[in-house]
């Protein structure tokens, strides 16, 4: 699999790509550099220079996370997990792997990598400059990778803070797992935990706000902020994980789904989901039978009121007929890690070829909550 946005290349047989979130992070660190950093700490050259340089050590600030993400993706090699790809994006970057880790020790290595790697970008940069000045190099190119060593070893120390998601909750996970023998207590552990970190970064970002006025405070306020919600959602994730337990997709799945076929209106499609009342998407089978398609409720009801008797519901699909099948005997929980990994909210349950079911959000939920019970 390819990392998504912009394609890079490949390291080590690993797709290296860029959101077009990173842009404006790259545009930043850039205009951070150009108009405030280097003209601080070097003054007397023209704006040309500054912002040359700053292009330069901005580049190399991505370059950083990359080896950052690296870090991640060798260990994980390591202990035989496949990775997909990296993705550089708005706040850093993600290793996507294709599984999660078999031992807590495992765990704990591939979630360290990254911000020991980030530690040893800061220490070479830092050397860097230091050679520079010592052989009487250009001072404004000692500045900036002076700037980029002390950002390394910030970024490295942050990412150790222990709430998920950053890498020092995985930490932390890995921690509590061993301890308890559970790997998803850990992860809840780490996801609230995680919550309070964020509040916390909040807080400072308030406090200096307020005090300074400057957009570093902004940055931590959004960052935290962000932070907070992923937490929030892990966290939500991990508890309906524990609640499913062993529990196979046959036990879950709404067992009479409605169901149209190619041939079939938005109209009776959205009749169809109406009628069941508990369904948010529906699946679309050819004159066979198969599954050709899930359309969610939401897409059909994006088209207008007017078009609903004119249009197919295979329409909504806008072409994109990828889409999540199961086997009711397939564990719940592998099932939704497999929809989280594809960006996929239903699956169809299909046994010899013939749908027997669908799962959805609200399927998960109402088993989460009878556990709960």
């Amino acid at each position: 699999m390819k990392a998504t946005g912009l394609q890079l290349g490949r390291f080590r047989g690993i797709n290296i790509g860029m959101s077009l979130g990173a842009i404006p992070m790259l545009a930043l660190v850039t205009v951070l550099l150009a108009t405030s950093v280097l003209p601080r700490s070097t003054p007397g050259h023209i704006p040309a220079t500054y912002w040359s340089v700053s292009i330069i050590i901005s580049v190399l600030f991505m370059v950083t996370i990359l080896v950052h993400e690296l870090g991640h993706a060798f260990v994980a090699r390591h202990f035989d997990i496949k990775v997909k790809g990296i993705t550089l994006w708005l706040l850093g970057g993600a290793a996507e792997l294709d599984s999660e880790p078999h031992k807590p020790g495992a765990a704990f290595l591939i979630a360290i990598a990254g911000p020991l790697a980030s530690l040893g970008s800061g220490g070479v940069s830092l050397g860097s400059a230091w050679a520079m000045n010592a052989v009487g190099g250009p001072d404004i190119y000692v500045a900036g990778l002076s700037w980029l060593g002390l950002i390394c070893i910030v970024v490295g120390v942050a990412n150790l803070l222990p709430g998920m998601p950053l890498d020092g909750g995985h930490v932390l996970a890995a921690i509590v797992w061993k301890i308890r023998g559970n790997r998803t207590r850990g992860q809840i552990a780490a996801a609230v935990a995680g919550r309070f970190v964020a509040l916390a970064i909040m807080a400072l970002g308030t406090y200096e706000l307020y005090r300074t006025g400057s957009w570093f405070g902004m940055w931590n306020v959004g960052l935290g902020f962000m932070l907070l919600q992923s937490a929030r959602y892990h966290e939500r994730f991990l508890r309906l994980e524990e609640s499913l337990g062993d529990s196979v997709v046959g036990d879950v799945m709404d067992q009479s789904p409605g169901a149209v076929t190619t041939a079939d209106t938005v109209a009776r499609a959205v009749e169809s989901a109406q009628s069941s009342g508990h369904q948010s998407a529906v699946p679309i089978l050819d004159w066979s039978g198969r599954v050709v398609a899930l359309v969610e409720l939401a897409d059909l009801y994006r088209i207008p009121r007017v078009q609903w008797d004119q249009l197919s519901a295979m329409s909504a699909t806008h072409g994109n007929t990828d889409f999540v099948v199961a086997a009711p005997t397939e564990r719940a929980v592998d099932l939704m890690n497999r929809m989280e990994g594809r960006n996929r909210r239903h699956a169809a349950v299909v046994l010899d070829g013939v749908l027997i079911g669908l799962i959805g959000p609200e399927q998960l939920v109402n088993r989460s909550e009878r556990a709960s019970a």
